[in-house]
């Protein structure tokens, strides 16, 4: 009787030992296989002379061989996949969307040379911060220490959402003339 339990249960382990063994072939991508594919991505011919693009990186969740990808610039953005082999190598690059062609505007060129010195730092618009070329945000970078400053400046308020930015076109048309002279006055 004994015996015959032990083999009833074989079928049951063989099934729980196959199913661990799946899981464990479909890993997420390493963090050297997520920085691979952002160096690549700074390096692509299309995204290399924007000064002031964010790129961002995750795990991709069609394909445990895949990372997913963004890239911003100037309220403009990319997305795409980067195929990736367990050496950490980068196979293909993929782009799924862009927002639309990338040119070289004056804005641009204009933040080039400003931060043409910044050696792979780039400001990420979402945090308002500079990052250091790992993707961490900066605390030195600072105009002090040849950073540009930009961003809002502690001074001014901007809204951060829709809802803020209804409650700022609200209150600016409720606002008659004398009233916003009021304020510019107060202001300065």
């Amino acid at each position: 009787m004994i015996i015959k339990k032990s083999f009833t249960h074989a079928p049951l382990l063989l099934v729980l030992l196959s199913a661990d063994l799946a899981l464990a072939e479909h890993k997420h991508p390493t963090d050297q296989q997520l920085r691979a594919c952002r160096d690549r991505l700074a390096y692509e011919s299309k995204f290399k002379h924007l000064p002031m693009a964010a790129f961002s990186v995750n795990s991709g969740t069609h394909h445990h061989s895949n990372v997913d990808w963004t890239v911003s610039w100037g309220g403009r953005f990319a997305t795409g996949t980067c195929k990736v082999n367990k050496h950490g190598g980068v196979e293909k690059v993929h782009t799924n969307y862009d927002s639309g062609p990338v040119k070289e505007s004056g804005h641009h060129h204009h933040h080039a040379g400003k931060d043409a010195g910044a050696g792979g730092f780039y400001y990420d618009y979402h945090v308002n911060r500079w990052r250091d070329p790992s993707g961490q945000v900066c605390h030195t970078c600072t105009p002090e220490n040849g950073f540009p400053n930009h961003g809002r400046k502690q001074q001014e308020w901007h809204p951060q959402n829709h809802l803020e930015r209804e409650a700022s076109r609200h209150l600016n048309r409720s606002l008659t003339e004398a009233d916003r002279e009021a304020l510019r006055q107060l202001s300065q």
